[in-house]
């Protein structure tokens, strides 16, 4: 049984619920200059994402990047 699509939508669920006042928090404090810690963290999780093999652990940093 493939378990991928399950894990994606699980992490999915969890990372957004995670992410979401991560981003508001680090903008209501820092305003518009936190953005390129955030540009450089997708750009490392999007580069990550292309380059592991495992299918599951490849879908966690897309998810990660849409987030960021």
């Amino acid at each position: 049984m493939n378990l991928t699509g399950i894990i994606s939508g699980f992490s999915m669920l969890i990372l957004t619920g995670l992410f979401h006042p991560i981003v508001i928090k680090c903008e209501y404090y820092f305003s518009a200059k936190i953005w390129p810690v955030f540009l450089v963290l997708g750009m490392i999780s999007c580069v990550l994402s292309l380059c592991l093999e495992n299918p599951a652990v490849s879908s966690i940093f897309g998810i990660v990047t849409r987030n960021i």
